[in-house]
Formats: structure tokens, sequence, C-alpha cells
């Protein structure tokens, strides 16, 4: 089912997915947070409600907690 795209892509398949969410100002947004975060635990996942953030802000959080370091034309020198 479902569920089992969330451990798809993990390389350790006894870690439980975490996913991180944000929301924006509109005024239907905390009650959509609060349905993902019910569907991340329903699936078997950890979700973390960052609260309000943008999109590149978010983004910039998944990549950090996923590791990866910057790279690619608009990510700038590895070192960075």
């Amino acid at each position: 089912g479902i569920n089992k795209k969330m451990f798809q892509y993990s390389n350790d398949k006894n870690r439980i997915p975490t996913v991180l969410l944000a929301r924006d100002t509109r005024q239907s947004g905390e009650h959509l947070m609060n349905l993902a975060m019910k569907g991340v635990k329903v699936l078997g996942g950890n979700p973390l409600n960052f609260g309000l953030l943008t999109t590149p802000q978010l983004h910039h959080c998944v990549r950090m907690s996923n590791g990866v370091k910057g790279s690619g034309p608009f990510w700038g020198k590895v070192e960075w």
C-alpha cells in the first residue's frame, strides 16, 4: 500500500521516516497542517511541524536534514 512508499527509498528499513512540514499564512493553513500531520502518523511516519515558512525555507530544511551538501549550479560551492 501507500505506507510502503514512505519506506521505499530508505537505506535503513528499521528507521521511521521523518516528514518535514510547513504552512503559509492562508486561513486554511493550520487546518491543512493538522490533516497532513495526522496523515503522516497514520502512514507510520514522524511529522515535524516547522510552522510558518516559505517554500525555499522548507526546502533548505529538508536538504540539510537529508545531509545533502550544496551542489549544482544553483547551490554554490560545496564548502559553503
